[in-house]
């Protein structure tokens, strides 16, 4: 394995190379440490995969978004018989979050 330690100093360029002239001062990056390891992904799964549990919303949330819309089409409708009301963005997409809004749009014809 490498030996671990401080970043090699800084040393001279010897030939010019684009916008760098010989004698230039640049710093040589070093190789990576770590490669995706089994173990590394496994961690990044598992934290990504908790994460997702504490954010998404709940199974429950999906009738309650269709009970919502079905109350609150009959109140539209009870005053403009023909409008639509349409679910959009996450709420719509499942992508939203526990606690998350609902967004809804409402369209009337122009007669009404």
């Amino acid at each position: 394995p490498p030996k671990e330690g401080p970043p090699p100093p800084p040393r001279p360029r010897t030939t010019p190379r684009g916008n760098w002239k010989a004698d230039d001062v640049y710093v040589q990056r070093p190789s990576p440490k770590s490669a995706l390891t089994p173990d590394v992904c496994r961690l990044a799964d598992s934290t990504c995969t908790a994460v997702y549990e504490r954010i998404a919303a709940p199974a429950s949330d999906e009738g309650r978004k269709n009970s919502l819309m079905r109350h609150l089409t009959k109140v539209v409708r009870s005053e403009w018989p023909t409008a639509s009301l349409w679910m959009f963005g996450s709420s719509a997409n499942n992508l939203g979050l526990r606690g998350g809004d609902v967004d809804l749009c409402i369209t009337v014809s122009p007669s009404e």
